[in-house]
């Protein structure tokens, strides 16, 4: 291990030496945090570990001592990380998170250490020989003033890291007393939209969510059938948008922060030229000539088998609540035709509804304006018209105006199909590229999986591109890890889950260190294996 002196040494030595891996590798000891590079350090961008002893960041115990504060506590430290990193952007360079707070391995903190995992730049770019002037740059000027800035306690504002860390905390006990209180949702007073626009409602809609000594007034979201009526100016899409990213707590004072759904809540969007591998489709297809339903496979779906395959797959994974916004749905998947056909090929979602509501124990939100959305009132709960940002409570009146609007019983209810199981054939789930065994990067919404390039610019719910890369290392360690002995679609979501839930997390999935890892649901990680091309199934059970 090499100590501050002896590191400005080796530098100075270097200068206009040709690069070599290695060269630049091994321990830093800078007295307050120590460094890391890999032997495989060279040209281009190499990952650099930092520690800290506990005694030298000195974070209360209180701001990590539950994995909510810890999160936030990582969450708050790594903005800043992220924020400082900016100013040196051919030295080094830290994942800027995105508004949705989950853990991420980037900073990890606990009670003896306070570490983190970047990625830095040993030589300039274009150059073949290391260049004194650059590495005292980043030893010197950037890695110190990136970790003084993130991870000493004494350099954040002491008031607004504890109310970040306190907010988060308040809002897992919220998250958590939502299925008590018989809601899927809460939009809590305070609340905004994208864009800055606030969110109001009617007196009448007002009530108070509990969760212990906390209280949040605002307007409740119950399970069943709940239907959002508005046109696309209304706020309407924005709204629906925001209750699907209300599954993850965000930052104090994001306009979205007071709103909190279902853990389980899953957007489900129609995606024409998505992959589809043996899904039970009989609830919402009808068998058509060279066109077998029951274990529905393309390579290509269009907007209606696609979006109901979504729906399957979303309650396969787990989901018991379920979100559908017109402007991303196939109206004819969402109403059908509006009978004025004698027997369709389509079975709507809302022929559907009294299986997956009633008895399948499924709670339903659906947006949308005009027809497409009449014959889902006929059925509502609760009926809610939003009109500039405002809700308001129309049950009543909008039944009225629609009257019974009797909808076909479906030959095959979805709920029968809620405890099929697909077993997948281990081979199909392969992240290996030429002479790499795991190949898998994420740009956008776009995943190449060894392969395979897939678009997930359907799947919403995906915080950023750090958590779909995220995703495509949790199916290549499953790959290598669980499959041996086979798993249907819910086990190997299982055993995932359970292995970024134990101490080593993140870490375990990766076959190396990276700042470039962010916890998924296991309903996404769901969405990205049912959308890879190669995944088989062997049978339906």
């Amino acid at each position: 291990m090499l100590d501050r002196r002896e590191t400005f040494d080796l530098i100075n030595q270097l200068d206009f030496e040709p690069v070599q891996p290695g060269r630049v590798s091994g321990q830093f000891d800078f007295g307050r945090f120590q460094l890391s590079l890999p032997e495989t350090a060279a040209a281009g961008w190499t990952t650099m570990g930092i520690r800290l002893p506990q005694i030298a960041a000195g974070f209360p115990p209180e701001l990590f001592g539950t994995p909510a504060r810890r999160t936030a506590l990582e969450d708050a430290a790594l903005r800043r990380m992220a924020a400082a990193a900016a100013a040196w952007p051919k030295h080094l360079r830290v994942p800027e998170p995105s508004s949705q707070i989950v853990p991420r391995s980037t900073i990890n903190i606990s009670s003896e250490t306070a570490q983190a995992t970047i990625m830095v730049r040993l030589v300039p770019e274009g150059d073949e020989a290391y260049s004194a002037e650059h590495l005292h740059t980043l030893f010197a000027e950037a890695i110190p003033a990136v970790i003084s800035n993130s991870l000493f306690h004494c350099n954040h504002d002491e008031h607004s890291l504890n109310v970040a860390v306190a907010s988060m905390h308040n809002l897992v006990q919220l998250r958590k007393a939502l299925s008590g209180s018989g809601l899927v949702a809460f939009l809590g007073e305070g609340a905004g939209l994208p864009g800055g626009k606030p969110l109001r409602a009617d007196d009448s809609l007002t009530g108070t969510l509990k969760a212990g000594d906390l209280n949040l007034p605002g307007v409740g979201i119950p399970a069943g059938l709940t239907v959002l009526i508005g046109d696309r100016y209304s706020g309407r899409h924005e709204l629906m948008r925001s209750i699907a990213h209300g599954v993850y707590n965000r930052p104090h004072r994001d306009p979205g922060e007071r709103i909190i759904t279902s853990p389980d809540a899953v957007l489900v969007c129609a995606e024409p030229g998505r992959a589809v591998n043996s899904v039970d489709l009989r609830p919402f297809l009808r068998e058509r000539p060279g066109v077998p339903v029951e274990r529905f496979t393309t390579d290509n779906a269009d907007e209606i088998s696609s979006q109901a395959a979504g729906v399957l797959e979303a309650i396969e994974a787990g989901s018991r609540v379920l979100l559908f916004d017109e402007a991303s749905s196939s109206t004819e998947f969402l109403s059908g035709d509006g009978g004025l056909l004698a027997r369709p090929q389509v079975i709507p979602l809302v022929s559907q509804v009294d299986s997956l509501v009633r008895q399948g124990g499924v709670s339903i939100v659906v947006a949308g304006s005009g027809a497409a959305m009449a014959p889902f009132i006929a059925k509502a709960n609760k009926v809610l018209s939003i009109v500039d940002g405002y809700l308001s409570d129309v049950t009543g009146t909008a039944k009225e105006l629609v009257g019974s609007m009797p909808v076909a019983t479906p030959e095959f209810p979805a709920h029968v199909a809620m405890d099929q199981k697909r077993w997948i054939v281990p081979f199909s789930i392969d992240a290996s590229w030429a002479q790499e065994e795991t190949s898998v990067t994420a740009s956008g919404a776009e995943l190449t999986f060894g392969g395979d390039v897939i678009d997930l610019g359907g799947v919403p719910q995906i915080t950023d591109e750090t958590q779909l890369e995220t995703i495509g290392h949790a199916l290549a360690y499953a790959r290598r890890r669980m499959l041996e002995n086979g798993h249907h679609v819910r086990s190997l979501l299982d055993g995932i889950d359970e292995t970024m839930s134990s101490n080593e997390g993140l870490a375990l999935i990766s076959l190396g260190a990276s700042p470039r890892l962010a916890r998924p649901r296991r309903y996404e990680t769901a969405a990205v294996l049912n959308r890879l091309p190669s995944l088989r199934i062997s049978q339906i059970g």
